[in-house]
């Protein structure tokens, strides 16, 4: 199956790839039977200022973790929530049949900013 550049350029060179784990993260997590997908987001007042990733999953799943953790920094939460699946499919050039992937990263983005909601 041949994916779009997009997904290619951050499947093999994702630039918020979490390598090692730091204090003070808001936790997300969701997991489907074909891909489990953990986002870290660090907050500074009311704004996201850094997002991380891991994944094991398709490159999709990685591409789209990716391009969420690029597109939360330094937004408010209530605009992070406004990230929808339509533009990460767009941005991705990721056609429907990959929708579960863009779903599973979306759904740990809001358990995420759920979480620093309980928090605050």
């Amino acid at each position: 199956m041949r994916f779009s550049e997009a997904v290619h350029r951050r499947f093999f060179a994702p630039e918020h790839r979490l390598d090692a784990l730091r204090p003070e993260a808001i936790p997300g997590r969701a997991e489907t039977p074909d891909a489990c997908v953990a986002l870290w987001l660090w907050f500074e007042r009311d704004r996201v200022r850094e997002a991380a990733f891991r994944v094991r999953g398709c490159p999709v799943t990685v591409a789209a973790a990716d391009y969420v953790c690029e597109r939360v920094r330094d937004r408010t939460q209530a605009a992070a929530r406004g990230l929808t699946i339509a533009e990460m499919e767009q941005a991705l050039s990721s056609p429907p049949a990959h929708r579960s992937a863009l779903l599973v990263v979306n759904d740990a983005l809001m358990v995420a900013l759920d979480f620093q909601t309980v928090e605050a």
